[in-house]
């Protein structure tokens, strides 16, 4: 198969970012479904935000804490 250049549209900030056929040929070898979000500006932001996750797990856990307090009985924690 063979890969083009796409320009894709950012749904952070809305500009124009280009997905290589590098990218592209990259993503297909992960076997990855889903194109590109953001573009790198944004990507990067959204990492330092939310943290760079540890063990593998994804990022978009990391910022939640599990803590004690007020729960009900049943629950062992509360998700924050």
């Amino acid at each position: 198969m063979e890969y083009r250049d796409k320009v894709l549209k950012c749904i952070d900030c809305g500009t124009d970012f280009v997905f290589t056929a590098g990218e592209q040929l990259f993503f297909h070898d992960k076997k990855f479904t889903n194109e590109p979000k953001r573009c790198k500006n944004c990507k990067g932001k959204r990492v330092s935000v939310l943290g760079s996750a540890s063990h593998g797990s994804p990022a978009r856990f990391a910022a939640r804490t599990l803590v004690r307090e007020d729960r009900n009985p049943h629950e062992l924690f509360a998700v924050r």
